[in-house]
């Protein structure tokens, strides 16, 4: 899950950045969910959209992960999303020609082993926007709650899952209606209750 998760992370940085040049300020990998925060105020829903679509193909291209080591001196020469500080040997993960980044951390061998990344949503953090993410098995737990659930849902409510948001509509305009109806029925039996 974490080999999934920090790859997923490294495939989301740079996609921000090859998609509108956004960079990574900040990174959370947590148990729940992973996060980035980026150097912008905002990033709309259709830049997730893209971002997200960019990403999954990165993982259906199932590239190669390599563990590149490279002396601090040839830092210049190797197209890193970041330059590191420190001198000596620096270890790079190169994700196909997509990413070369210095990092420490564990990664998945091909693109491909990262399974899915779903962005869920986005939070401001510093007036920077958080965007999170699950990825691989984590991912794919949230999809199989999410598909029990709404298919439960869909079922009680004969409908298929595509109408449920209708249905809802629909449904909360009709209690909607009954509130108001049984508000005007109290209130014109309120003197015969009284008078009684």
């Amino acid at each position: 899950r974490h080999r999934q998760q920090h790859t997923a992370k490294h495939i989301l940085s740079q996609t921000f950045v090859r998609l509108f040049g956004f960079n990574t300020v900040s990174v959370h990998l947590g148990e729940e969910y992973g996060a980035i925060e980026f150097d912008t105020k905002e990033i709309s829903a259709a830049q997730l959209d893209e971002a997200e679509q960019f990403a999954m193909q990165i993982v259906f291209d199932n590239l190669p992960i390599e563990i590149l080591f490279i002396d601090s001196s040839q830092v210049a020469d190797t197209p890193l999303r970041r330059a590191p500080t420190r001198e000596g040997e620096i270890r790079v993960i190169k994700i196909g020609e997509l990413d070369y980044s210095a990092c420490g951390g564990t990664h998945c061998a091909t693109t491909g082993e990262v399974g899915i990344i779903k962005i869920i949503g986005t939070e401001k953090l510093r007036g920077r926007p958080l965007v999170k993410f699950l990825s691989g098995v984590k991912a794919f737990e949230d999809y199989r709650t999410r598909y029990d659930v709404s298919d439960l849902i869909a079922q009680s409510l004969t409908c298929s899952v595509v109408d449920l948001p209708e249905k809802l509509i629909k449904l909360q305009e009709e209690n909607k209606a009954v509130k108001q109806e049984l508000v005007r029925v109290l209130k014109d039996g309120l003197p015969a209750r009284a008078q009684e």
